[in-house]
């Protein structure tokens, strides 16, 4: 039975990052906030902007979010405005869908009022850089995994989902109450919604889905 629904590149923008976050990361808008529902975040991958202030800008990769931490912070404070101005404006900023300064760090001139002008979101957290990558990826994994809607039955089999799968009229249902009658559960025999997470399946009912009744399948490589 082949899904009604595929999506292979999920999408959110900025604002969405900001309004379903994990609490723990208490985000807050340092600039820009008229950028938050322009900019796309595509990835769950990360960077660090790192050599990308000293020229390397062509390893930022579209649609990521950016780290700015400590080291970041101090190579900008030390250098003239012209260069710390040239070093901001040579990041190929259009590319980037916002930048998270760490460990509450103050910004350094001028880094506002080029994020304002080029609609570029600026985000702070208190959190420390390793911490912060490993939070915000998790977070995104799941966000951005593919997506696929399936009509089908869902079960829980001693603890486990199983998905009944097959085309119309071949016995789905009649299966689906003979476990019934043996005192397996019933989660969904209508809209059943699967994301692939890393090398899992996260498989929900998407008419209970405010009830948060999951159930994780084994995935094939």
């Amino acid at each position: 039975m082949s899904p009604n629904k595929t999506n292979e590149e999920q999408k959110i923008s900025v604002a969405d990052f900001v309004k379903n976050a994990p609490a723990k990361l208490d985000l807050e808008v340092l600039a820009s906030e008229n950028g938050l529902q322009q900019k796309l975040i595509v990835s769950s991958r990360i960077q660090k902007l790192r050599l990308a202030l000293a020229g390397f800008s062509h390893y930022i990769h579209a649609g990521r979010i950016q780290i700015v931490g400590q080291s970041e912070i101090s190579y900008l404070a030390q250098l003239g405005s012209e260069l710390r101005i040239k070093a901001l404006n040579n990041l190929y900023l259009d590319k980037i869908s916002c930048i998270l300064i760490t460990k509450n760090l103050k910004l350094p001139p001028k880094f506002k009022t080029i994020a304002e002008e080029k609609k570029l979101p600026v985000l702070r957290i208190t959190q420390v850089s390793s911490k912060t990558i490993n939070i915000v990826s998790n977070h995104l994994l799941k966000v951005l995994a593919p997506q696929t809607t399936l009509y089908s039955f869902l079960m829980g089999i001693y603890g486990l989902g199983v998905l009944i799968l097959g085309d119309s009229g071949i016995g789905k249902s009649e299966c689906a109450l003979g476990l019934i009658a043996r005192g397996h559960r019933l989660i969904s025999d209508d809209t059943i919604i699967s994301k692939r997470i890393g090398y899992c399946l996260e498989i929900s009912c998407a008419i209970w889905d405010l009830m948060r009744q999951k159930y994780w399948l084994k995935s094939i490589r």
